[in-house]
């Protein structure tokens, strides 16, 4: 059954964010520490991003075979893609400005 795993990845996910908490809560000091290993996983999650994408959307349009097929509705998928990128960018940039 394909959703027992998403239900057991979510409790994982639920039990990690417990279990950090916790872990900040006892080992303060030692989590403040080793922080900088978040921050490596974070910003290569980052830097994969962007290629992931790029690359999900050329296999999507690779996958058509025939370009002719991708038509309107491929020039409209790219333009969307485009415009929720720009708005996300939009939205984070105003975000970090006001929190800092």
């Amino acid at each position: 059954m394909p959703h027992s795993h998403a239900v057991i990845l979510l409790i994982l996910i639920i039990l990690s964010a417990i279990i950090g908490v916790l872990f900040g809560w006892f080992f303060g000091d030692l989590s403040l520490q080793i922080g900088w290993l978040g921050d490596l996983f974070l910003n290569a999650l980052k830097m994969i991003i962007i290629p992931l994408i790029v690359a999900s959307v050329i296999s999507g349009i690779g996958a058509l075979g025939d370009v002719r097929k991708l038509g309107r509705l491929g020039g409209s998928t790219l333009l969307y893609y485009g415009f929720t990128t720009a708005v996300a960018v939009f939205i984070g940039l105003v975000v970090v400005n006001i929190i800092q």
